[in-house]
């Protein structure tokens, strides 16, 4: 039988995380069940996405790379000699489905990346492929990775000053990304998924299970990996990030506000902000109009754009706040705090015990052993 190659290529803020741990910390039970997630390529924390692959295709095209990949992985290595890796584990598998998960993927979406697509098609031709693709309304993208940019440690420009614009174009534009996948891998081998709450009820995990004709899914409870810190610390934790002198501090700031976050969302009658406007994020939809509705056409068989209309909510202004003041505050309960005194050794455990914990209690009831 020939086998079936699920290949996951995002996009970037869609819950890609969620669907790599579930994946590789279930590997020995989706093999019983017939499904295989290769360990060649893998890359990041425990192993958990095929990032090797695409990103050294990014360096052989020329295109940007992320820097936690240049400072982790040769950047002289050859993208095919793995691939030919990747195709003999896949070969001496006996199963018949196999996923590959990396949104590192999409970067090869451009006039540059097409040649390495095309070579990529031509090794894995003797395979159905189905290419899975998640996408974001394009506000709630461009806030959700602002956010994660500061979550990093990064001090980007002040996203409620400039309206999101620095972030537009590229790969938001997804109908021309996808165009080229689509062209290389057939539009019929393109599955096409809306992130967010209407479209996937139970959850990114569960939608990605089903979508491999996975069973048990129900007894599966999403869990978010990669959480966001909470939208009304961002701009503090912003200036915070530029206060930070090394590492070390940085880290501090990263741990302090997600414990912040963590308390915040045990409060369910919280109050939820967004960083831009109505009128910002109306603006931003509206230079992406074109494209939506080209994506309605081509992967929807809608005449009609393919989001839900923005609600009303509540914007959190930072212009009106003192900004600055807020900063100084927090920065000495911050030097006060557990995190910046012991941030060297907490580092690993205030980021990811607490949502592996969770995931493992979630994922133990997934598959049966």
């Amino acid at each position: 039988m020939q086998k079936t190659i699920y290949l996951h290529i995002g996009y970037f803020k869609t819950g890609s995380t969620s669907i790599q741990f579930l994946l590789s910390q279930n590997y020995k039970r989706l093999l019983k069940k017939g499904v295989l997630y290769p360990k060649t390529g893998r890359r990041g924390y425990k192993g958990q996405h095929h990032s090797a692959i695409p990103l050294l295709m990014c360096v052989k095209a020329g295109l940007h790379c992320p820097p936690w990949f240049k400072n982790s992985f040769s950047l002289k290595a050859d993208p095919e000699v793995l691939i030919k890796k990747l195709v003999s584990e896949i070969d001496s598998f006996a199963g018949d489905t196999v996923v590959l998960s990396s949104e590192e993927f999409v970067r090869l979406g451009v006039a540059e990346g097409q040649a390495h697509l095309s070579r990529l098609r031509k090794y894995l031709d003797k395979y159905e492929i189905k290419i899975v693709c998640y996408i974001r309304r394009q506000d709630d993208y461009i806030e959700s990775m602002y956010n994660e940019i500061v979550k990093c440690g990064g001090v980007p420009v002040n996203i409620s000053e400039n309206g999101g614009k620095p972030f537009l174009g590229g790969f938001h534009d997804y109908h021309k990304c996808l165009s080229i996948w689509s062209e290389i891998f057939g539009k019929n081998n393109i599955i096409m998924r809306i992130f967010d709450k209407e479209s996937l009820p139970h959850g990114v995990s569960v939608d990605f299970a089903d979508i491999l004709q996975i069973d048990d899914i129900e007894t599966l409870k999403e869990i978010r990996m990669n959480p966001r810190i909470d939208n009304k610390y961002v701009e503090v934790m912003r200036l915070c990030n530029q206060k930070a002198r090394n590492k070390r501090e940085l880290e501090a700031v990263r741990d302090f506000f997600s414990n912040l976050t963590h308390q915040e969302q045990e409060n369910i009658s919280r109050q939820k902000y967004r960083l831009l406007s109505l009128d910002q994020r109306k603006q931003i939809l509206e230079y992406y109009k074109k494209c939506n509705r080209c994506m309605g056409k081509t992967f929807f068989q809608s005449k009609e754009g393919i989001f839900n209309d923005i609600a009303e909510s509540t914007h959190l202004d930072i212009n009106n706040r003192d900004a600055e003041n807020e900063m100084m505050q927090y920065w000495e309960s911050i030097k006060d705090s557990k995190y910046y005194n012991n941030a060297p050794f907490l580092k690993s455990f205030n980021s990811f015990v607490y949502v592996y914990s969770l995931y493992k209690k979630a994922v133990s009831h997934f598959f049966s052993t």
